[in-house]
């Protein structure tokens, strides 16, 4: 199961996407993580629709001046239509807006979240194609500092950190790492043993393993390291 996939990720993804909406009462918010493994990456939107979204990818992805892309080979974490217009508009995006006035809407803001500066999710806000209500730069960075902490809180996304680092610092196995994890949730032995569906006498190896490695010296400590 991908991170994305894990149910904490899908609630916050679509609670983001409506809190958005309604925080800065505009009419439509998509939140979406980086996948690249996917033509369509998994999102949640509030107020767009999957035709729009699935034509999005289909077409006029490329011509979008505010693109996934752009936003980080820029290294950006928010920004706004109207700052990169001067930089960005031109002939090459009039199909894109084109688009998007045929849905009625405009792309307003654009949010990068990272997790130990590796992006991994962003926020799409849109208004109204006659609306003249803009967001202050203000509201929406601190809008992004919240949608952020909340993210880096979620419990899915600390494990996967945590494994992620196990893996690549201390070279532990994906059945250590699943062994670990629930060692550091508190389980027993017997009950890892159940829920992995092993022998306690393997959970006991992959336990001694585990820490070998982390160079630590009893069980509880797991947790601890974690």
């Amino acid at each position: 199961m991908q991170l994305h996939e894990k149910p904490d990720c899908l609630e916050f993804a679509t609670r983001t996407a409506e809190f958005a909406k309604t925080m800065l009462e505009c009419p439509a918010c998509v939140f979406t993580w980086i996948d690249d493994s996917q033509p369509i990456p998994p999102c949640v939107d509030a107020g767009l629709g999957r035709d729009m979204i699935r034509s999005y990818y289909d077409v006029f992805r490329d011509v979008d001046p505010i693109a996934p892309e752009f936003l980080l080979s820029q290294r950006i974490e928010v920004t706004t239509l109207r700052s990169v217009a001067d930089q960005r508009f031109g002939t090459r995006f009039v199909p894109y807006a084109q688009f998007m006035a045929r849905f009625n809407f405009v792309d307003d803001a654009a949010f990068v979240f990272r997790a130990a500066g590796r992006p991994i999710a962003f926020l799409n806000v849109l208004r109204r194609h006659d609306s003249q209500d803009l967001f202050s730069e203000h509201t929406l960075r601190q809008l992004h500092g919240y949608i952020e902490t909340s993210l880096l809180n979620l419990r899915s996304l600390r494990t996967f950190q945590m494994q992620e680092r196990w893996a690549t610092e201390f070279r532990l196995t994906a059945r250590e790492m699943d062994v670990a994890a629930l060692v550091a949730t508190g389980l027993s032995n017997k009950e890892i043993a159940a829920h992995s569906h092993i022998e306690i006498v393997t959970v006991k190896t992959h336990v001694a393993n585990v820490l070998a490695k982390l160079g630590l010296e009893s069980r509880t400590q797991i947790a601890s390291f974690a």
